[in-house]
């Protein structure tokens, strides 16, 4: 194994100093040995066989005997080694030389690499060729290992940017780097030559001891010290200093680094978080930093006044330290993890937060995650503005616009030109447009009687007087107008002339007011036929009274005179006369409402046709009698006959308005439904069901005078002669009677329709009990008959009637006479007949009044007008029958025959 005369390794430069262990072979290779030393060998040229230590088979990792060759020992070098051996024989020349190399092999037995350093003696025959080498190999892989490593280290610390000083204990530099030389301006050699107080004015010769003693004791020490460089200037450092004792010497390894630029930053980093804190406090809005665990890291002064601490407590601390409200921390903590985990910006329009005095705050805020160094969020920034105010302000707002819009009048706010600049939304339901469309239009638009020039007299007048009030029309989307009551209010705002006007849709009290007029005239009316009523009833009852008086006398006279004799006719006519005078008064007392008849559940259909099949036999061919039915018209309460009479009334009226002309008369009965009170001349109807009766001429009509009067007795438009003027006014009493009301549409010239309503039945009425008989207690003797009256003739007449008729008559014109009578003598009368209206006690009364002297002592009621009162009033007494005394002559006898005869129930 031959190699170069240099002294250079195989691969690499290696101080031949540093070899000495090899270099000693030099003794015990001059000569040939029989013996080889361990890791030695011996090369024979001229045969090519080896002679190899025991221990070079070791390092080789072979066995003893399975190499013998130079080139099998070649082959165990590495592939790198192999090329450079082979280089190194090529250049052997013929000339003693000692060669001293490295190389890496690869062990047989385990494959490592390793390196091996040798030395070799060569020896040349006489004609200079190489004979035979003589060496020795030692194994250098850990020691290279440590040289590589140190030499790594020195590198290393020389590509440092710290500066790197190794100080000894007394304050001299033993060794710097480049970075200490670049950072301090001097050169190796320079800096060497220094000590530690020389480029550090804070540290002293005297003062060194004391820092050595303190680094010995704590072992190491950072600190911030400022620094001399060569050229006089000084620089920010930051120095770790390390004590360190290696080879029983104690040194201190200081690694210095400029802070210059740092503590420059720091510096403008301290003076923009001034300024930063600066902005943020005197920001009035809540500006905060949150981690993930809610702890605040930022906030400004507006965050501490409402947690009513300072800005130094918040830190570190939660919502929670400062806010009692559970909830809305929860919240707070909920939005912001939810920020930070979706890694978006979340915007809270509203929120509340409780302030350190309890009160609710209400916020607008904005959290915006805050991607740390690592590229995980971890923070939140938020930013929240306080409209606490502005929200009290905008609801303050909403309730009076609320009510602005919800007030029942209509508000406008109208520009000097009476276009509208705002109105409420009462102002839109009403017109019927939206607000939109309204704020496009102007007074003249809605208001008829406000034209243009109209407008502007009226607003040089409104700068006059600030205020004023008028009724006008307005006229909506849909084109209806409708009347309003207008309050004008001048308003100078902000150099802007306005009017605030405030319209009430006076419709309804318009309405109120004309039903009102209606109302009073329908009460002067009734009070008018009222007057004529109770006056027509006093009459007709006095005259009542008469007409009986003159009928019983008549018809007794009958019975006194032979049929032959020359004074029955005479008696007959007065029969006569007395008999229209007596339906003359039923009609006067029907239209005072003091003539009732029973009344029972009934379809009006029946009656109507029966009406117009007889009125179709009397009215002339020319005049067209129509019937309109419908089938759904509802059955009422009344009294047939009633009816049947006020139809004939109203068709008989229709067709003189015809004045023999051809015409036609229309009569229609159809069901109503009244949803709102209906208002008519003399009465107002409830809303509900009715059944409507109607009778419509084609004749002249009539003027609202001659409306207003036609239901008066007497009043007539017919020649002398020709009427009674007491048709409509039966037809009036009727009707009132049924609960009901006329409704009459006329005109001059255009007709006549008079329309009946009869409020719908819904049971069948009360028609009484069959009256209970008084046992014939006085069968066998005479019938005592008691007649209380306060008219004399009638006593008389009565006691002249029933006398010849086998009764004996007690006639009283008292009550109190009456009633002492039954006392004296309980059982001696039969039966009572009284009249109604007897002064002082009435005939109900004395009714009463017998019934607790004997109760069954049956009485008869006498009356010239059968009130509804008196009729419900004797179903409760001792009353047995009630005779109307009209025809009190022609029932009488036969209802005490009845009571007499008629076993009890």
């Amino acid at each position: 194994m031959t190699t170069q005369r240099t002294p250079q390794s195989v691969e690499g430069t290696d101080s031949i100093k540093t070899q000495e262990p090899l270099r000693r072979t030099e003794q015990v290779l001059p000569e040939p040995q029989q013996a080889i030393d361990p890791g030695s060998y011996l090369i024979d040229l001229a045969t090519g066989t080896w002679r190899v230590s025991p221990d070079l088979y070791k390092i080789f990792g072979i066995d003893e005997t399975s190499l013998r060759t130079l080139d099998e020992w070649v082959e165990l070098l590495h592939p790198s080694s192999q090329e450079q051996c082979i280089e190194y024989r090529s250049q052997e020349v013929s000339e003693k030389t000692l060669i001293d190399y490295q190389c890496r092999i690869v062990r047989v037995n385990d494959g490592e690499e390793r390196w091996v350093q040798g030395l070799e003696h060569i020896e040349y025959d006489d004609r200079r060729n190489p004979v035979r080498h003589l060496g020795r190999i030692q194994d250098i892989t850990e020691r290279k290992r440590t040289e590589e490593q140190r030499l790594l280290m020195q590198a290393t610390i020389e590509c440092l940017s710290e500066a790197i000083f190794w100080i000894d204990p007394a304050a001299r530099f033993t060794y710097v780097n480049d970075a200490a030389c670049r950072l301090l301006g001097y050169s190796r050699e320079e800096l060497l030559a220094q000590s530690v107080s020389d480029i550090d004015p804070s540290i002293s010769v005297e003062s060194w001891p004391a820092h050595w003693a303190e680094l010995k004791q704590r072992g190491s020490i950072t600190c911030e010290s400022a620094h001399r460089r060569k050229n006089g200037s000084v620089l920010q450092t930051e120095t770790t200093v390390n004590y360190l004792q290696v080879a029983g010497k104690e040194y201190s390894c200081a690694i210095m680094r400029d802070i210059t630029e740092r503590k420059q930053a720091e510096k403008r980093t301290q003076r923009s978080e001034a300024f930063l804190r600066q902005v943020i406090d005197i920001n009035p809005n809540l500006v905060f930093v949150k981690d993930r665990e809610g702890r605040f890291t930022l906030v400004n002064k507006a965050v501490a006044g409402v947690y009513g601490t300072t800005v130094e407590n918040l830190i570190g601390k939660t919502d929670a330290t400062f806010n009692m409200n559970h909830d809305e921390v929860e919240q707070f903590r909920r939005v912001d993890l939810k920020v930070m985990d979706t890694m978006q910006e979340h915007v809270i329009s509203e929120e509340k937060i409780t302030d350190a005095a309890g009160q609710v705050r209400w916020l607008q805020t904005v959290k915006r995650p805050i991607e740390g160094e690592d590229e995980r969020v971890n923070h939140v920034l938020g930013v929240a503005t306080d409209i606490t105010e502005r929200k009290l302000a905008d609801s303050r707002l909403r309730r009076t616009q609320y009510a602005i819009d919800h007030a029942t009048d209509c508000i406008f706010v109208i520009a000097q030109d009476g276009h509208f600049l705002d109105v409420n939304e009462s102002a839109c339901r009403r017109l019927g447009y939206t607000k939109e469309e309204l704020l496009t239009k102007s007074v003249m638009d809605i208001d008829p009687n406000f034209p243009q020039a109209t407008w502007n007299t009226f607003w040089e007048e409104f700068k006059n007087t600030k205020f004023l009030r008028l009724e006008t029309r307005h006229r909506g989307k849909s084109g209806e107008t409708y009347p309003v009551e207008v309050v004008a209010n001048y308003v100078l705002h902000e150099g802007e002339e306005l009017d605030y006007a405030f319209v009430r849709d006076i419709t309804e009290r318009k309405q109120a007011e004309a039903a009102l007029q209606a109302f009073q005239d329908q009460i002067r009316q009734m009070q008018k036929m009222e007057a004529i009523g109770e006056l027509a009833g006093g009459i007709a009852h006095d005259f009542n009274n008469i007409l009986t008086a003159i009928l019983g006398n008549a018809q007794l006279a009958t019975t006194k005179v032979a049929s032959d004799h020359p004074v029955q006719p005479n008696l007959m006519r007065i029969l006569e006369a007395s008999d229209r005078a007596s339906r003359l008064v039923h009609q006067i007392l029907t239209f005072s409402h003091q003539q009732t008849l029973p009344r029972t559940v009934m379809a009006l259909q029946p009656v109507v046709n029966e009406a117009l099949d007889l009125l179709r036999a009397t009215i002339p061919a020319n005049v067209e009698l129509t019937l309109t039915f419908d089938a759904a018209t509802p059955q009422v309460l009344a009294d047939a006959t009633q009816i049947h009479q006020v139809l004939m009334n109203l068709c008989t009226n229709a067709w003189h308005a015809l004045n023999n002309q051809s015409g036609k008369v229309s009569v229609s009965l159809a069901p109503v439904r009244l949803n709102q009170p209906l208002h008519s001349l003399f009465a107002t109807l409830p809303p509900g069901h009715y059944a409507c009766l109607s009778v419509r001429d084609t004749g002249c009509g009539m003027d609202a005078d001659t409306i207003s009067r036609i239901f008066e007795p007497f009043y007539t438009t017919k020649p002398v002669g020709q009427g009674t003027g007491l048709g409509l006014s039966l037809v009036h009493g009727i009707v009132r009677g049924h609960e009901g009301a006329i409704v009459v549409d006329s005109y001059p010239g255009r007709g006549t329709t008079i329309s009946v309503y009869f409020p719908a039945a819904e049971a069948r009425a009360y028609e009484g009990e069959p009256v209970k008989v008084s046992p014939a207690e006085t069968q066998g003797r005479i019938r005592h008959l008691l007649y209380l009256d306060d008219e004399a003739m009638l006593v008389e007449l009565v006691r002249a009637w029933f006398e010849p008729r086998g009764y004996r008559v007690t006639g009283c014109m008292l009550a109190a006479e009456a009633l002492d009578a039954v006392r004296a003598n309980p059982d001696g009368f039969d039966v009572v007949v009284t009249d109604y209206n007897m002064p002082g006690m009435s005939g109900l009364q004395v009714a009463h009044a017998l019934a607790q002297i004997r109760a069954n002592l049956p009485v008869v009621l006498v009356s010239g007008h059968l009130s509804p009162t008196a009729q419900a009033a004797s179903l409760a007494s001792n009353i047995k029958a009630m005779v109307s005394k009209t025809i009190m002559w022609e029932q009488l006898d036969g209802v005490i025959n009845r009571l007499l005869n008629t076993p009890q129930a």
